[in-house]
C-alpha cells in the first residue's frame, strides 16, 4: 500500500496534493536554460523555470534563480523524489549541473466527506468558536477552521466537505478527519436548501452571526463598565 494512502471509514483516503520544497547545491542560471527552453521561463509574469511533468506522477516544478524549487501536483510524498530526479536530468541535460542540497516535505491536503447525518451549522460554529475560524461565505464557501493541537487547518463546507491543509505527516490525518467529524456533528443543519438558494442562505446564516458576536460583545463591554463603577 502506498505510504501516502491512508484508510478512513471503509474509504482509502489519498492526499489530494503534496507539496514539497527543494534546494539545489548552487544558482541556477536562467538565462541559458530560457535559451533552450524559452517556454518554460516568463520572467515578466512570474521569475521561474517551469518544469511540467505530465505523466503517471503529474508534477509541476518551479524553480528559481537561487537554487530554491517547489514541487507540487503529486498525491504521494514518494511520488515528489521521483519528480525532483526528472528534474535534475532536465536540467543536465540542459547543461547545468544539479545536485540536491534539501528536499523537505512542506504540506499535505486532503479532501473527504465528513461521516454525519446532516448538514452543518457554519453560522453557529463560526460565533461558538471566534477564535479559530474564518468565514466569508461571499467570497468561499467555506469555513476554516485552525486546529492548533495538530497544526492544520481545516476547510469546512456545509454539505459536508471536508480539505484539510498543513498535514506534514500521513499517519495523523485519520485523527484530524476524527476531530472534524466530533466537531461538525455539535452544529447540525437539516434545512439545507437546494445549491440554487445556497449564497442567499448562507449570507443570512453570517449576517444572523455577526448579530449574535456583536450583541455578545455589548454585553461583555456593559459588564466591564459595570465593574468599574463607584464601590460602596
Amino acid at each position: 500500500m502506498d505510504r501516502g494512502m491512508r484508510r478512513h471509514g471503509c474509504r482509502y483516503i489519498w492526499p489530494e496534493n503534496v507539496v514539497v520544497q527543494m534546494r539545489l547545491a548552487n544558482d541556477v542560471d536562467m538565462r541559458k536554460i530560457s535559451a533552450r527552453r524559452h517556454n518554460a521561463y516568463i520572467p515578466h509574469r512570474f521569475e521561474t523555470f517551469t518544469v511540467r511533468l505530465c505523466d503517471q506522477i503529474n508534477t509541476t516544478i518551479l524553480l528559481f534563480r537561487t537554487g530554491r524549487a517547489v514541487i507540487v501536483g503529486t498525491r504521494a510524498p514518494e511520488y515528489t523524489v521521483q519528480g525532483a530526479h526528472r528534474m535534475r536530468l532536465e536540467l543536465e541535460s540542459l547543461g547545468t549541473p544539479a545536485a540536491f542540497e534539501e528536499l523537505k516535505l512542506v504540506n499535505q491536503v486532503y479532501h473527504t466527506r465528513l461521516r454525519i447525518n446532516t448538514g452543518i451549522n457554519l453560522g453557529q460554529m463560526l460565533v461558538e468558536n471566534m477564535d479559530k475560524t474564518v468565514w466569508v461565505p461571499d467570497m468561499f464557501p467555506g469555513l476554516k477552521y485552525i486546529y492548533d493541537e495538530m497544526n492544520v487547518k481545516m476547510r469546512m463546507f456545509d454539505t459536508k466537505s471536508l480539505v484539510v491543509m498543513g498535514s506534514k505527516n500521513a499517519w495523523e490525518i485519520e485523527e484530524v478527519f476524527d476531530k472534524a467529524d466530533a466537531i461538525a456533528s455539535q452544529y447540525p443543519d437539516g434545512e439545507l436548501p437546494p445549491s440554487s438558494e445556497r449564497y442567499r442562505y448562507r449570507e443570512e446564516q453570517k449576517r444572523v452571526a455577526c448579530s449574535s458576536i456583536a450583541a455578545s460583545e455589548m454585553v461583555v463591554s456593559f459588564r466591564g463598565h459595570e465593574d468599574d463603577g463607584p464601590k460602596q
